[in-house]
């Protein structure tokens, strides 16, 4: 199990999304922020910044197009339709198709999918895009329709689309829902992922690493296996779920963290890993000492909790 949770460390994707709070005092003094990241929220120092977030939500990207409204939108939108029609588009060397465009209610969607007829290639599924206007301030949403599954997939980006809304970086929802860099999802976590990076605003490779798994209830099963047995694993608990901590402190200062709680037909599943690492060659010192290092792990890990 230590294995696999490190090999999940290694595989964060940099998924998800955050708001950003007022600052408060952490231990020694230090300052830190809150951070919220999807469904989740906790506390980074304030020199450490956020980097290479992504911004999916069930499955669907959201993408912020600025300021407009519903006619500077629709300029936008067919303006991609062209773009389409005309073979002027591709993903990763491969053609995208024009399918169909239609509007439901506000929301103007598009359909394209990969010419893979050169290598003799069906595809199972195509890319479904949206567009829409929240208060202002124009988006575009992504996301995948498989074949065998059309009207749910189609209804889950609608879905998204109808709960969006435009969030600065200066401020936390109050509202149960998903952040995202430049936005926020009011709809309640299902089968999602989030995660996100932090850096030290001076120094590299010196950061934080969080990744949260959720799992509705009667869904997908997830496993936490947080019960393990190893000489060098500690027990603690992250937002009221038991797990266990790892610190390495040789070659780099390398400190692991896992905990949640198994899904299952009537509970949600939750899993959350957060690793901090200072991987410096003079490891453990200005700005950040052994001590420091410590005593903010705790602090970070401490304030980790579930939006929902």
């Amino acid at each position: 199990m230590i294995k696999l949770y490190l090999a999940l460390m290694g595989m964060l994707l940099w998924a998800s999304p955050m708001q950003v709070s007022a600052t408060v005092k952490g231990g020694q003094g230090q300052i830190m922020r809150t951070i919220c990241v999807g469904h989740f929220q906790l506390d980074i120092p304030d020199d450490f910044e956020v980097v290479e977030l992504g911004n999916k939500v069930r499955g669907v990207s959201v993408v912020r197009l600025g300021a407009g409204d519903f006619e500077a939108l629709a300029s936008i939108f067919f303006a991609r339709v062209n773009q389409l029609k005309e073979g002027r588009d591709e993903r990763d060397g491969i053609p995208l198709i024009y399918v169909e465009n239609r509007q439901i209610g506000d929301i103007l969607m598009l359909a394209t999918k990969p010419d893979l007829s050169s290598i003799g290639v069906v595809s199972d599924h195509w890319d479904e895009e949206a567009y829409v206007v929240s208060n202002g301030v124009m988006f575009r949403l992504e996301g995948y329709v498989f074949n065998d599954t059309v009207a749910a997939d189609q209804q889950n980006i609608l879905d998204v689309a109808g709960a969006l809304f435009p969030r600065e970086n200066s401020a936390i929802p109050k509202a149960i829902g998903a952040c995202l860099p430049d936005a926020f999802v009011k709809l309640p976590a299902e089968n999602e992922n989030f995660s996100a990076s932090f850096m030290h605003s001076d120094q590299s490779p010196l950061g934080y690493q969080v990744y949260f798994d959720i799992r509705a209830p009667g869904g997908e099963r997830l496993d936490t296996n947080t019960d393990i047995v190893n000489d060098q694993a500690i027990p603690i608990e992250i937002a009221g779920m038991l797990g266990f901590e790892v610190r390495s402190k040789e070659r780099q200062l390398s400190f692991h963290a896992l905990s949640g709680q198994s899904s299952g037909e009537s509970a949600g599943g939750i899993q959350i890993i957060a690793q901090y690492f200072d991987q410096r060659p003079n490891y453990g010192s200005a700005p950040v000492s052994l001590e420091e290092a410590e005593n903010l792990w705790v602090r970070v890990l401490s304030s980790i909790k579930v939006r929902q």
